[in-house]
Order: structure tokens, then sequence, then C-alpha cells
């Protein structure tokens, strides 16, 4: 019984962090990621962003970059926005590489209309760690909204990477 409370108190812990946005109802599509990680891990699996315009090949990191080697994947409407804010649904895959494996992923997606951080879905896993799974992730909002703030900085509406 007391392993029963322990356990309902750190889920309950784990998904107010953050820990899953838990929308079962938002299958996607191939050029839309879902949300949440029961559905999300297995869109992934299946390979739908690989369809995508993505980078050539993995890189290091760009400057202010915090997810090591990559390679990015824009979906259409990423892929073809113009300045100013990214339209509802635009998307991005990242590859997280550990040598030349795929060792974990970062996915972002513009969920509603407006400029602001709330308005992206983040999902961050790698390896077999806990996500980072949630809309508006403060941890992810506080990175991206640097996007496009200065000339060191490329992109714009939380987005480094538009691949074209």
């Amino acid at each position: 019984m007391r392993h029963t409370v322990v356990l309902a108190i750190l889920a309950g812990f784990v998904w107010s962090c953050g820990g899953s946005s838990g929308d079962l109802s938002d299958p996607g599509d191939p050029q839309t990621p879902p949300k949440g990680r029961a559905n999300l891990e297995p869109w992934i699996a299946q390979g739908f962003y690989k369809g995508w315009r993505c980078e050539p090949a993995a890189h290091p990191a760009r400057p202010f970059g915090a997810h090591g080697q990559n390679r990015v994947c824009s979906n259409e409407l990423l892929s073809a926005a113009g300045a100013g804010e990214f339209p509802v649904g635009s998307a991005s895959v990242k590859e997280i590489y550990s040598g030349t494996d795929v060792a974990g992923y970062s996915v972002s997606r513009h969920t509603s209309a407006g400029t602001g951080g709330n308005t992206w879905y983040w999902y961050e896993r790698i390896g077999s760690g806990s996500p980072t799974d949630a809309q508006g992730a403060s941890v992810c909002v506080s990175c991206h909204q640097l996007a496009g703030s200065d000339s060191s900085r490329s992109g714009h509406d939380f987005v480094y990477t538009q691949v074209r």
C-alpha cells in the first residue's frame, strides 16, 4: 500500500513538472507530429519526418546550441514560411546523435496562433531518460525565445533552424 501511494505521488509530480502533455486525442499525421509521448514515440519510429526537408547530415551544434551533434528536419509549413509568425502546424524534428547513432529526438510544433512560447509544444528525449513533454515547456522556451534576437542567433519565432 505504501509503495502505491508513493508511486501515485511521484506520478503526479512528474506530470505537474511537464512530464507528459497527455493529449491522447492528437494522433498527428505525416506532416504534423502528435502531442504526448504515447503518440509521439510511435510517430517518430514510423519515420514520417524523414520525408520532410532535412539537413543532409548530422553536424556539431550551432553556436548557443544545447543539443550536441544533430540533424534538423522541417515540415512543409515550416520550410515554406517566410518572416514573422510561423503558421499553426509548423513543426521540426531534431535527431540528436551520440557518435554516429541517433540517441534522441527534439520536436517542436506551433499549436496555436500567437508569438509567445506557450503557443509551441516541445518534446525532447535522449536515450531512455525521462522526456520533456509539454506545451510551453519553460526549459525550451527560455532558449528558443532568443532565436533571431541578434546577429549571432539565426531564425525567428522560437525556431533557430528552418530547413528549406
